[in-house]
């Protein structure tokens, strides 16, 4: 594990970090996150020290609670990592080093059920029923991009092996 020092002064962010910061929230809300969700993922991007989840909170001027909420997303999705230090009960978090790649699993798995799901309910409609169709096309279209979230794993981690 990399060195740090938990005592570090509060992080010190420049306008266009804060600006990014921003961006990012905006981003991910558009597709359901919470704002602070996606401006934890943003200051995630643009540090490089593990932050603690008061670290956190002081940066982005938020409440505990809603950092708790959604540093446990971020954890599930892959997308960042606990990080605990030797004797210290606190902990920290930090950019998963394979975050872009869980990205991508977490989306080809998450299919899965999808699939299942349409053609369960195909197994159980006659071939002439009006939905039979529209089904059917669901069930090709997610085993469609599920390949294609493999291919593009394989082909980002020959491209990206991780460090």
């Amino acid at each position: 594990m990399e060195s740090f020092d938990p005592q570090a002064e509060p992080v010190a962010l420049s306008a266009e970090q804060s600006r990014f910061i921003e961006q990012i929230g905006v981003y991910y809300e558009n597709f359901g996150i919470p704002r602070i969700g996606g401006r934890m993922f943003g200051l995630f991007l643009v540090t490089t020290n593990p932050l603690s989840a008061e670290e956190l909170a002081q940066t982005l001027k938020a409440s505990r609670s809603s950092i708790s909420t959604n540093v446990r997303g971020l954890v599930a999705n892959g997308w960042v990592e606990k990080v605990t230090i030797a004797g210290d009960r606190t902990e920290y978090f930090r950019l998963a080093p394979a975050a872009w790649e869980q990205v991508m699993e977490r989306r080809r798995q998450s299919l899965t059920p999808l699939r299942n799901m349409a053609e369960q309910i195909l197994e159980t409609l006659p071939k002439d029923h009006p939905a039979y169709g529209q089904l059917e096309h669901m069930a090709t279209w997610v085993t469609f991009l599920a390949q294609h979230y493999t291919d593009l794993l394989e082909v980002w981690k020959a491209q990206h092996p991780r460090r």
